[in-house]
């Protein structure tokens, strides 16, 4: 049984898990360990006879489509054109079965090879610019590498292997989903490691959660873009960007402490590369919180989902020491529209031009480079977080803002987690929010 079906059903249904007071984290926690007990137990012989089924379903549906369309237009078009197609398709994928189940490992071994690409890149990255650090990455790369390398090229033969692993992973996170719960609803507080949803969906989730929003609000629902769980002024808020279009579909993050705003990024146009993969990392900032915040949403159409978290007086201090640390390796940096007297309209002038921000560039640092799926605005945040504060994250792999949002979001949903409060800002209530 393939989980990535689990995992499509996680994402599309991301937003009903922040609606509710977690027992979906139970119910999904179940799902992914019995999911992953099939996987283990029934391994190659359930998910073939699971794969078959399914592909018997799928010409059933497409011949159905078809003679429905006959039915009520008899007329030939268009669109009983791609009906015969989708038929033709779906009757050669059961034809060809075990070429139709190698796609699943297949796919499988693409996405480890990508998470390869990715380690190797960060890789390169630190020891262009540091030559201390970064052999975690080099490790992890070719662990990645040879695991999707042996799949790739023997997909069947390795389609146990594949679903061992899979099963492995869902039993861990549907475990992780279950803690979650039980510390939601105040049994226990435990669970020192978390296992995460794949990158590639926890990328997507801020997105999800947006659209959710949106839907709600078309539909005339009342929307809170304010919560509270204690009466406590928060230390350190964390902003989670997200768009409904470009990379800001990724999201960004940002940092606020003591009312000052740290934001990493590639904010300078001109050593864009690879459409925005790749760049100079700059640094902004500005302790304007309410102009930044407005000028996210009217400028870049952005929603901003704020965190606050309750520090200890252990964890402030570490944080005031990070970023003093991170000043000290910044040097100046203009943005184009204080170079000449020209028009400019890139992102660092616009945003200069509303909060008088202060821009950097890193003297020596693996901050040097950016890199959209690396080295990017989480990595500098959690080093401004710090060991302490980190320590009760326990993230591994590639960081995106949706990993920090669902985080985030758990803890904010438990009795005792870190999280106290939660504040949504939209182009609904930019005039109404309490800063």
């Amino acid at each position: 049984m393939s989980f990535f079906l689990f995992a499509d059903i996680i994402f599309l249904f991301g937003d009903s898990m922040n609606k509710i007071n977690g027992k979906s984290y139970l119910l999904i926690g179940l799902i992914l360990i019995l999911v992953g007990i099939f996987n283990l137990i029934g391994n190659v012989s359930l998910f073939r006879s699971i794969a078959d089924l399914t592909l018997i379903i799928m010409v059933l549906i497409t011949i159905k489509d078809l003679f429905s369309l006959i039915v009520k237009k008899p007329k030939i078009d268009i669109k009983l054109f791609i009906r015969i197609i989708n038929v033709f398709i779906a009757t050669l994928a059961f034809i060809f079965h075990d070429y139709s189940i190698a796609i699943v490992p297949i796919i499988f071994a693409i996405y480890t090879i990508g998470n390869a690409i990715v380690y190797f890149i960060n890789f390169a990255i630190v020891k262009i610019n540091t030559s201390r650090y970064g052999v975690r990455y080099f490790f992890c790369g070719l662990i990645y590498l040879a695991v999707g390398i042996m799949i790739l090229f023997r997909p069947l033969i390795n389609l146990g292997f594949m679903l061992n692993i899979i099963g492995i992973y869902a039993i861990l996170l549907g475990t992780t989903f279950i803690f979650d719960y039980l510390q939601i609803n105040h049994y226990y507080r435990f669970l020192k490691i978390r296992i995460s949803l794949p990158s590639i969906i926890e990328a997507f989730i801020p997105l999800s959660v947006l659209r959710s929003i949106n839907k709600e609000i078309n539909n005339n629902k009342e929307i809170d873009y304010e919560y509270t769980k204690v009466n406590q002024k928060p230390d350190l808020e964390i902003f989670i960007h997200v768009t409904e279009k470009g990379f800001g579909r990724l999201g960004h993050m940002d940092i606020c402490f003591n009312n000052e705003i740290i934001s990493f990024g590639n904010y300078d146009i001109s050593s864009y590369k690879f459409h925005e993969l790749f760049g100079h990392g700059i640094v902004f900032i500005t302790n304007e919180k309410e102009k930044y915040i407005k000028f996210c949403i009217k400028d870049t159409k952005k929603t901003l989902f704020s965190f606050g978290l309750k520090l200890t007086e252990k964890e402030k201090q570490e944080v005031e020491n990070n970023i003093k640390k991170i000043k000290e390796e910044l040097k100046e940096w203009q943005p184009p529209c204080l170079k000449d007297n020209k028009k400019h309209i890139d992102y660092s002038s616009r945003l200069y031009k509303a909060t008088k921000a202060d821009f950097y560039k890193f003297k020596k640092s693996k901050y040097k480079i950016f890199f959209v799926l690396g080295n990017n605005c989480v990595s500098l945040a959690n080093r401004i977080i710090g060991k302490n504060l980190r320590d009760k994250f326990k993230f591994y792999g590639v960081m995106t803002p949706g990993t920090y949002y669902d985080y985030l979001e758990r803890e904010y949903m438990k009795k005792r987690g870190i999280v106290v409060s939660k504040k949504i800002y939209s182009k609904l209530n930019i005039n109404k929010f309490h800063l």
